[in-house]
């Protein structure tokens, strides 16, 4: 069995894995398209020192499922679905929470500071022949959806959430920042909302997908700093991201953060790369009152519907396809004007 190895800070292809086992509620799946983006490069950064196989937005197939017993009635009810699933197509959803501390038991599983995440910390991702989840993970994917669309669920579940985490009041003014696939499904999912919805990026190639949805959009060098937006939603992934937000935010507006960049203390691995927030931001956020909120992933679900109902397009968001060889390559290197790359896995 072939799989996708990050181990001290390089990546390559392990091809004499041991096939999975699962264990209690689990089942073994078999990857056919794996979504390449920001996040798993993230993930595989050089700077990082942990050890998996990445991959967090796949389509798989359901190929056993454990015949070892379920522990609570909840893995006994996820593996009888399961179990009607062999031979067909899933998506995942990546967050692995324990399940027992006081946040899962309240309801904020996403949130349990126990929790492993498929492709990032704790559990191993799609880059591989094989892989091993938890069968209430599993969401069946539509016959009439097709494999490359239905392989954004996961960020296209993000992007709902970041919809979904703020109140739309009249008629305001949103603007999304950046031109990745995160950003190009926020802008879609925007849209939908009785606002006005542009985007901002800087590659031409990327946002003339937009003209193709009918959505506002211009290179973010040319957007005037008037402080007229009443929310914007940085998706960019970089340390200008907040500062180039502050300075499009109205007072009193909201500031809704997709990006995995803080606005004070710096990562270990931000330090090291020189990554840092723009001077003044966090001064910016003061003295004009503005609401800062934090959105993580939604769910799978979420995702699959906004797909299935049209309400956001992916084609043309795969801008490069490879084999399992190619993914270390492809996870150190992203060409100029790439959107996503899709490894298909046979």
């Amino acid at each position: 069995m072939r799989r996708v190895r990050f181990h001290a800070h390089t990546l390559s292809i392990d091809r004499n894995c041991a096939s999975a086992s699962p264990g209690p509620a689990e089942v073994v799946l078999r990857p056919t398209h794996v979504l390449i983006s920001r996040i798993d490069r993230h993930a595989t950064a050089p700077a990082r020192t942990h050890t998996l196989t990445p991959g967090v937005s796949v389509l798989a197939v359901v190929d056993r499922v454990s015949s070892a017993p379920g522990r609570s009635p909840g893995e006994i009810a996820a593996i009888g679905r399961a179990q009607k699933l062999i031979g067909q197509r899933v998506v995942i959803s990546p967050c692995v929470p324990c399940s027992t501390c006081e946040l899962c038991m309240r309801g904020l599983s996403t949130h349990c500071a126990r929790r492993a995440i498929m492709g990032i910390s704790g559990r191993d991702g799609g880059l591989a022949d094989e892989l091993l989840m938890p069968a209430a993970n599993l969401l069946p994917v539509p016959e009439s959806m097709n494999d490359e669309h239905a392989v954004f669920a996961f960020l296209a579940g993000a992007a709902a959430h970041a919809a979904a985490s703020f109140r739309v009041e009249g008629k305001p003014y949103i603007t999304v920042l950046g031109d990745g696939p995160m950003a190009l499904l926020c802008v879609q999912a925007m849209a939908r909302l009785n606002a006005s919805v542009r985007l901002l990026g800087r590659h031409e190639s990327k946002l003339s997908l937009c003209e193709r949805w009918g959505i506002k959009h211009r290179p973010e060098h040319e957007a005037g700093r008037r402080n007229d937006q009443d929310v914007v939603i940085d998706c960019t992934g970089s340390p200008e991201g907040p500062a180039i937000a502050t300075g499009l935010l109205r007072p009193r507006g909201r500031l809704v953060m997709k990006s995995c960049v803080s606005l004070g203390v710096r990562e270990a691995s931000e330090a090291a790369s020189g990554d840092s927030i723009a001077p003044g931001v966090m001064d910016a956020i003061v003295r004009s009152e503005i609401e800062v909120l934090g959105s993580r992933e939604g769910t799978i679900g979420e995702g699959l519907a906004l797909i299935q109902k049209g309400h956001v397009q992916t084609d043309g968001l795969i801008t490069r396809r490879a084999k399992l060889e190619d993914a270390p390559a492809i996870l150190r290197e992203q060409r100029p004007g790439e959107i996503a790359a899709l490894i298909e896995i046979k």
